[in-house]
C-alpha cells in the first residue's frame, strides 16, 4: 500500500511538472505576449511597468506567420498603441523594432501621427524595418503624402520588393500622391512583372491625378502578363474613365481560371457603369461561377451597370 502511495505521489509530481513546463512554454510565445500587450493597452489587466516600456521587451519572432498575426492583434487598439508602437521603432537596440512598423500599418489611419516615424524609418540599416514603413505608409493612408518623395526614391532602387511595396503605398496614398505618376509610369514598362502590376495598382490609387499615365495604361493593356493586364485594366478605369478600352481585356479575364482574377475583373466592370454594357452577357455567365465571390461580384457589377444606365427619376 505505502509503495502504492509513493508510485501515485511520483505520478501526481510528474504531471504537475509537466503542466507547469507547458504554462512556462506557452506564456513565452510571441503570440501570448502579443494578447496579453493588447489586454495592457486596453486596460483589462495591468503589468508591472509602462506599456511602452513592456512592448520593448517583447521577444517577438521574424517568422512570418507568427509575425503577421501578432502586427494584427494591435488593429483594434487604434490610436493608443501608436506611442509605444513608435517607442519600439525607434529603439535601435530592440530586434522586434520591424514588427512595430508592421503593426502600425494594420492600424491604417489611426497611425497618422507616427508618420514622421515612418518617413524617417525609410532611411533604416535594416531592410524588414524599411520595408515595414512602407507598407505601413501605404495603409495610414493620405496622410502619409510627406513621404511621396522618399517613395518615389525608393522605387528607383534595386530592392525589387522595396520598390513593388512603394507602388502600392503610393497608390494606398491615393490623389495626393500624383507627383509621384511619372516614376509609376516608368516601373510600369520595367522588366519585372509583379512591379508593372504594382505600378499599375498604384496609378489606380491616385486616380485621374495620374493621367499623364494614361498611354502607358493603354499599352500594359496588352502585356504578356495576365496579372499586369487585369491590373492595368482596373486602373484605366480610375485614371480615365470611363475607359471602354478596358472592357475586352476585363471581360477575357472572367474566364481566366484564378477565382480572383475573376472576381476582380467583375468588380472593375462594375465600377465602369453603362461603358461596360458590352460586358453583361459575360457578367449573366459569370453569375453562375462555382466560386461564390466571383458570382456575387458578377451581381453585384450587373446592379451598378443596370442603375447607372437608368435614366434618373422625374
Amino acid at each position: 500500500m505505502r509503495s502504492r502511495r509513493k508510485w501515485l505521489a511520483a505520478v501526481a509530481v510528474l504531471v504537475l511538472a509537466h503542466a507547469a513546463l507547458w504554462a512556462w512554454w506557452y506564456t513565452r510565445r510571441p503570440a501570448y505576449r502579443a494578447r496579453r500587450l493588447v489586454a495592457e493597452l486596453r486596460g483589462l489587466s495591468q503589468p508591472a511597468g509602462s506599456s511602452s516600456g513592456w512592448l520593448g521587451k517583447l521577444k517577438l519572432t521574424r517568422r512570418p506567420r507568427e509575425a503577421s498575426a501578432i502586427c494584427r492583434d494591435f488593429a483594434p487598439l487604434g490610436r493608443a498603441a501608436v506611442g509605444p508602437l513608435v517607442e519600439l521603432l525607434n529603439d535601435h537596440r530592440e530586434p522586434s523594432r520591424h514588427l512595430a512598423a508592421w503593426s502600425l500599418g494594420y492600424l491604417g489611419p489611426s497611425a497618422e501621427k507616427a508618420v514622421p516615424d515612418l518617413v524617417a524609418a525609410l532611411d533604416d540599416d535594416d531592410s524588414v524595418v524599411r520595408l515595414g514603413a512602407v507598407h505601413a505608409l501605404g495603409a495610414v493612408g493620405p496622410p502619409s503624402a510627406q513621404a511621396v518623395p522618399e517613395l518615389v526614391r525608393i522605387l528607383e532602387e534595386e530592392d525589387l520588393s522595396l520598390r513593388i511595396s512603394a507602388a502600392m503605398a503610393l497608390g494606398g496614398i491615393g490623389p495626393r500622391a500624383e507627383k509621384a505618376t511619372p516614376a509609376l509610369a516608368v516601373a510600369l514598362v520595367t522588366g519585372d512583372a509583379t512591379l508593372r502590376g504594382s505600378a499599375a495598382l498604384g496609378l489606380g490609387g491616385i486616380g485621374p491625378g495620374a493621367a499623364a499615365a494614361k498611354a502607358r495604361l493603354s499599352q500594359a493593356l496588352y502585356d504578356d502578363n495576365l496579372l499586369v493586364r487585369v491590373h492595368a485594366a482596373w486602373a484605366m478605369t480610375k485614371v480615365a474613365p470611363p475607359a471602354p478600352e478596358a472592357v475586352p481585356v476585363l471581360v477575357r479575364s472572367l474566364r481566366e481560371p484564378t477565382s480572383e482574377i475573376r472576381a476582380m475583373a467583375a468588380a472593375a466592370l462594375g465600377s465602369m457603369g453603362p461603358a461596360a454594357r458590352k460586358a453583361i452577357p459575360a457578367l449573366r455567365e459569370a453569375l453562375k461561377d462555382d466560386d461564390e465571390n466571383v458570382a456575387r461580384a458578377a451581381a453585384e457589377a450587373l446592379s451598378r451597370i443596370r442603375q447607372a444606365a437608368r435614366p434618373p427619376a422625374q
